[in-house]
C-alpha cells in the first residue's frame, strides 16, 4: 500500500488557496489548488492511499468513493511527476 511523502527540500509559500512548491534543485515552481493542497497536506509519510479516500469521504459524503480514489491517484501521479512526493 502505497503511503506518499512529501519531497524534503522544497520550499512552500501559502497564498489565499494556493501553495506555491518551489524545487531549487531543480528552479521549477508548482502550484496547487484548494483540492490539491489537501492531499498535499495528507502527503506525510502516516497516511496511506486508502486512509486519505476515508478522510476525503468524510469530507465529501455525496461523492462515490471510487471517483474520490479516481483523483486521489490522478493528482498523486501529478504530484510524483513533477517529483514533489515519494513512497515512505
Amino acid at each position: 500500500m502505497r503511503t506518499p511523502t512529501r519531497r524534503p527540500g522544497l520550499k512552500e509559500n501559502l497564498t489565499g488557496s494556493e501553495l506555491f512548491i518551489y524545487d531549487a534543485a531543480g528552479e521549477e515552481l508548482s502550484v496547487l489548488n484548494a483540492s490539491a493542497l489537501f492531499i498535499w497536506s495528507l502527503c506525510d509519510g502516516a497516511h496511506d492511499i486508502t486512509r486519505m479516500g476515508e478522510i476525503l469521504s468524510e469530507i465529501y459524503p455525496g461523492v462515490l468513493p471510487g471517483d474520490l480514489r479516481e483523483d486521489i491517484d490522478a493528482c498523486l501521479r501529478s504530484l510524483q511527476q513533477k517529483g514533489l512526493i515519494v513512497d515512505a
